[in-house]
Formats: structure tokens, C-alpha cells, sequence
């Protein structure tokens, strides 16, 4: 039976220092990963609207937002390309888009002048109306050749149950469609902010216009 020298303390010192360094450089050669960049499509608060005028009647709206295009509904930035639908790598909304678009459409409510107040969730108050709303469509689409940059499409389908609609005034779906300047995420997600923005003002006065 052969005997395996002993290592006196310096060599196993030695030894120790030489595979921490060889590991150490294992994990050198790992890819690193790139971070996650976060957005937000709602932009600043919007300036206060002019107070209504005297006598004008106020009309509590109860908003349900239904339901939200499934493949957009969550953090992640949606892209389509013909039939082909992915997702924008190292991009997340900072919260899910659905609720980013909750919070865009209370302010542009708040921010408009007219008769429609929106309630919150929490307000146990009776409503005079309600708003009922459907995201069918929420994405940056390839549509502008190889090369161009996408556009942005979201499209609101709305149905209004309120004393004063009747006609097209109880059922509307609004489209918006901004092209980005650029194929580039902070382009992209500036086009969204225009989009929602502007789909979320036409739904806005419609609202104030039948309710």
C-alpha cells in the first residue's frame, strides 16, 4: 500500500488559493445577463380641468374594464409581425399593462372638463352610469416593411349604459395608431404613451358627450 504524502499547512494553503482561483475563473467565462429595463406608457399628472359651470349636473360613472387583450394584459412589451407575436427582450412595463392602463384612464377622466366623474373602486357611491370597456388590441406592429419601425395600436371597445345614450352613443370602439420614429425601445414605448393617450381622450369625450 503506497502512503499519499502529507501537505504541510502552506501547501494546503497553496492548494486551496489555486482551485479558488480556478473556479473563480469558471465563473468569469458565464454569460452575463443584460438588465431589465422598466417603462410606463402613463405619463405626468395632467393639469386640473376647469371647474364646471354653475348649476351643470354631475353624472358618477361606474367604469369595469372586462377584459384586456391576454397576450398584452401582462409586464411584458408585445410585438406582432404578420401572424408571429413576441415579446421585446431586456423590456418590462413596471407594473402589468393592464393596470398601467387603469391608472391612464382615471387621469385622463380627472384631467377632462365635463359632466362625467369617474368612481373609484373603493367609492360605495351609486353610479348614474356605466362604462363597460374591452382592450382588444394593445401592441407595436411590423406593418412598415423590413427595416421600419413598428406601430403602435391599441384599440378600446366601449359600451355605455347611461339615461341620455341611445343609438351610437351606447356602443363605440375607438382606434388609435401612432408610429414610432424609431426601432428602438424608448421610441416604441413613447409611441404607446401617444396611443393610449389618444384613444383614452376620444373614449373621454364620448363619454361626456352621451352620459
Amino acid at each position: 500500500m503506497t502512503s499519499r504524502p502529507l501537505l504541510t499547512p502552506r501547501k494546503r494553503l497553496a492548494a486551496a488559493l489555486f482551485a479558488a482561483a480556478g473556479l473563480a475563473g469558471c465563473i468569469s467565462l458565464l454569460p452575463k445577463e443584460r438588465p431589465v429595463q422598466l417603462y410606463s406608457f402613463v405619463g405626468p399628472p395632467l393639469a386640473a380641468p376647469a371647474p364646471l359651470a354653475p348649476g351643470a349636473r354631475k353624472v358618477a360613472v361606474r367604469a369595469t374594464l372586462s377584459s384586456f387583450e391576454r397576450a398584452a394584459a401582462s409586464d411584458r412589451l408585445l410585438t406582432a409581425d404578420g401572424n408571429a407575436a413576441d415579446y421585446i427582450a431586456n423590456a418590462r412595463w413596471v407594473a402589468s399593462a393592464q393596470s398601467l392602463f387603469e391608472s391612464a384612464l382615471t387621469a385622463r377622466f380627472d384631467a377632462a372638463s365635463g359632466p362625467a366623474q369617474l368612481l373609484t373602486r373603493s367609492e360605495p357611491a351609486a353610479s348614474d352610469a356605466r362604462l363597460d370597456l374591452a382592450v382588444t388590441r394593445f401592441e407595436a406592429r411590423y406593418d412598415r416593411g423590413p427595416g421600419a419601425p413598428p406601430t403602435v395600436i391599441v384599440e378600446i371597445r366601449a359600451s355605455l349604459d347611461a339615461q341620455g345614450a341611445s343609438g351610437a352613443g351606447r356602443s363605440q370602439t375607438f382606434i388609435a395608431r401612432v408610429p414610432a420614429e424609431e426601432n428602438r425601445v424608448r421610441a416604441i414605448v413613447a409611441a404607446y404613451a401617444k396611443a393610449v393617450g389618444s384613444a383614452l381622450d376620444a373614449l373621454v369625450a364620448w363619454t361626456n358627450a352621451n352620459a
